[in-house]
C-alpha cells in the first residue's frame, strides 16, 4: 500500500465520521435548549398553582391567618403577582417570546400586586388581615 492511498483512506474515514457526528450534535444542542424552556414553563405553572393554593387556603382559614412558603421562580422570571381579575400570574421572558400563565383565586377581591426582578428561591408570606389576603 502506498502512502498516498493510506492518507486518502484515512481522510475518507474521518470525513464520513464527521458527516454523521455533526448533525447528531446539532440536533442534541437544539433539543436541549427547547427542553430547558419547557422545564421553565412547567416550573412557572407549578409556582403559580402553589402560590394560588396557599392564598386560597389562607382566605378559607379566615382573619389573622398566615402562611409562609418558598417559591422557586425560574431564572427567566420577569414578574409575578396577582392581577386585577383575581388571578395569580407569572410572566417569563424566554428566547421564544413572553410566556404568561395564571391560576384563579377563590377571593376575587384580593388586592393586586406585581413583584419584579426576583429569581430563584423566594420566601413569600401570605396574610389574611380581615380586609383581604395579601402577600409579600
Amino acid at each position: 500500500m502506498k502512502k498516498g492511498q493510506a492518507a486518502i483512506e484515512t481522510l475518507t474515514t474521518v470525513g464520513i465520521a464527521v458527516v454523521f457526528i455533526i448533525p447528531i450534535l446539532l440536533f442534541y444542542f437544539v433539543t436541549a435548549g427547547y427542553s430547558y424552556e419547557n422545564v421553565e414553563k412547567y416550573q412557572a405553572d407549578s409556582t403559580v398553582k402553589n402560590l394560588a393554593h396557599t392564598m386560597n387556603l389562607v382566605f378559607i382559614e379566615g382573619e389573622n391567618s398566615s402562611r409562609t412558603i418558598l417559591l422557586n421562580l425560574p431564572s427567566s422570571t420577569k414578574s409575578f403577582g396577582v392581577n386585577e381579575g383575581g388571578e395569580v400570574f407569572i410572566r417569563l421572558e424566554l428566547s421564544s417570546g413572553i410566556y404568561e400563565t395564571s391560576y384563579p383565586l377563590i377571593n376575587n377581591e384580593t388586592e393586586s400586586f406585581e413583584v419584579t426582578d426576583r429569581k430563584g428561591l423566594v420566601r413569600f408570606e401570605v396574610i389574611n388581615s380581615g380586609a383581604g389576603v395579601a402577600g409579600g
